[in-house]
């Protein structure tokens, strides 16, 4: 029996199963080709026991302005690899209420994965456009030949390629959270997925102050409301005093 505890440590879990299936180079080459960046081949993966801290508020941040989150398409294309595509999917739904990801392609035909895995998108991309706010692009090379083919996108939907650099997929989507929203809540998805690499380059705004500021605003017009409504009618009661 082989366990694993969050979302991507699933993947030490199907290493250890194709270690002992068919041996540890094997299950070594797997890690590479997929670049996981924590194999530990013969042993169990150390997978650390996270604990809520200070600034896992910002998840709760996001969580209150799930309403306000935007619209993101995820335009899908043939061949692309099974790990980019949920790398353009878990990382922004679920626990962090960052995007409501919509899978679109060209002609709203289904897609075939890099490993055979048939994709039905709930749209076609020409009709989706109007409703969405951002476009994200898995998968570097399948985009690419999706371009190459004539592939017209709305002017004010400039995608997203996330698979343009080396690395694991998730590495991308974490890249692109800290990028758009912060770091902060970028760090907070890479916890939620148990994810291992703590190297990834993230660069962005540091918090996302916005949200953070809203609630006090909210606070700060609320009590500026009761402290206006308590001297309006302090000043109604004083000349009724006079006159009595």
């Amino acid at each position: 029996m082989i366990t694993a505890a969050g979302v991507l440590s699933g993947v030490d879990a199907a290493l250890r199963v194709v270690e002992r299936m068919v041996g540890p180079a094997a299950a070594a080459r797997a890690a590479r080709a997929v670049e996981w960046p924590d194999y530990s081949p013969g042993g169990a993966a150390q997978i650390p026991r996270y604990r809520p801290a200070a600034p896992d508020v910002v998840g709760l941040l996001s969580a209150a302005y799930r309403w306000d989150r935007p619209n993101m398409g995820v335009l899908l294309t043939d061949g692309v690899g099974e790990i980019e595509l949920a790398s353009a999917f878990r990382p922004y739904t679920v626990f962090s209420y960052l995007a409501d990801p919509v899978a679109v392609t060209a002609d709203g035909h289904p897609i075939r994965s890099r490993h055979g895995l048939t994709i039905v998108p709930r749209a076609d991309l020409a009709s989706a456009a109007s409703g969405l706010d951002r476009l994200v692009v898995p998968g570097a090379d399948a985009a690419g030949r999706a371009l190459a083919d004539g592939l017209r996108l709305p002017e004010r939907l400039s995608p997203i390629y996330l698979h343009t650099q080396p690395g694991f997929g998730f590495d991308a989507a974490l890249r692109d959270i800290a990028r758009t929203w912060d770091v902060a809540t970028a760090r907070w998805v890479a916890k939620t997925l148990q994810y291992p690499n703590t190297n990834v380059q993230l660069s962005g705004p540091a918090w996302p102050w916005d949200l953070t500021l809203r609630p006090v605003l909210i606070a700060a017009a609320v009590i500026a409301a009761i402290v206006s409504i308590q001297l309006l009618r302090r000043g109604q009661r004083q000349p009724e005093e006079k006159r009595s």
